[in-house]
């Protein structure tokens, strides 16, 4: 048994069906799953919404918990109190991230993090085959490994030189609380830019599982008007929780095992 604990914590807005496979997908693939607490930071702009995150609500293990984005006051706030300091890592996630391949906190790629103080995060999203960047529509060549999985960011482009993404990388928490305190945002979106922006170029390396990718993100629907992120119109966020309600899900089977080139990846949305 792992005596390592993680804060894991996931934003959502809107998106219950896509949600409910991420959940699923964290439990088949993470070894600690179940001595771990799940935080889901949630918001929804309709009572349909509303209904569809009360229906999840009712299905999920004692173990996820779900607060509303100003449960402690304002978002900031609300991170700030989930992030537990006597758990050694801390995570973040989004509702339409997908688990592929099984991993855990015993992972060497993720104990780095404790013996190494100049790797800063650990990716479960890239892997070896990472070559194209979604997000800019450029290519995003394979870095130079030192230490077998870890790499300078700095002198990486695309996902591979962003560090500070929101989207799967774990950090100490003592490294990323101490961050978070002293930035300013008011969205997760917000919060994402405001540490890319003041990132700690002190700490030169990254780590990530070179064999496969943890996770896959499906940017199927937008569901945020801060930023207007690259996405697919693949079938929208009230098409789903329609369907959500009538007890259809996402079949987490089709997505099991998958890898691609880049991080960011528009395929189906194969409802069961």
């Amino acid at each position: 048994m792992c005596e390592d604990k993680i804060n894991i914590i996931v934003f959502s807005r809107d998106r219950a069906m896509q949600l409910d496979l991420h959940l699923r997908s964290l439990e088949k693939t993470f070894k600690e799953f179940n001595q771990t607490q799940i935080n889901v930071v949630y918001d929804f702009t309709s009572i349909e919404y509303f209904d569809a995150y009360e229906k999840l609500k009712e299905k999920c293990p004692t173990n996820i918990n779900f607060f509303t984005d100003n449960e402690f006051g304002t978002f900031k706030e609300t991170l700030l109190r989930l992030m537990d300091e006597t758990k050694e890592f801390t995570m973040f996630l989004c509702d339409d991230i997908i688990f592929v391949n099984n991993w855990s906190l015993k992972d060497k790629e993720i104990q780095i993090l404790k013996t190494d103080k100049n790797v800063m995060t650990t990716s479960l999203r890239l892997w070896s085959g990472i070559d194209f960047c979604y997000a800019t529509n450029t290519n995003s060549p394979q870095p130079k490994f030192l230490n077998e999985f870890c790499w300078n960011w700095e002198l990486a482009s695309g996902d591979w030189g962003y560090p500070m993404s929101c989207d799967g990388n774990v950090f100490l928490t003592s490294f990323i609380k101490g961050k978070t305190a002293l930035i300013n945002f008011k969205y997760p979106n917000q919060f994402e830019s405001a540490l890319a922006e003041t990132v700690d170029r002190s700490i030169k390396y990254a780590s990530c599982f070179l064999e496969a990718p943890k996770l896959i993100n499906i940017p199927a629907n937008i569901v945020q008007n801060v930023y207007k992120n690259k996405h697919g119109n693949i079938r929208s966020a009230s098409e789903l929780n329609q369907l959500y309600l009538e007890d259809k899900i996402l079949d987490l089977d089709f997505y099991l095992g998958k890898s691609f080139n880049t991080v960011h990846v528009e395929l189906e949305l194969k409802v069961k």
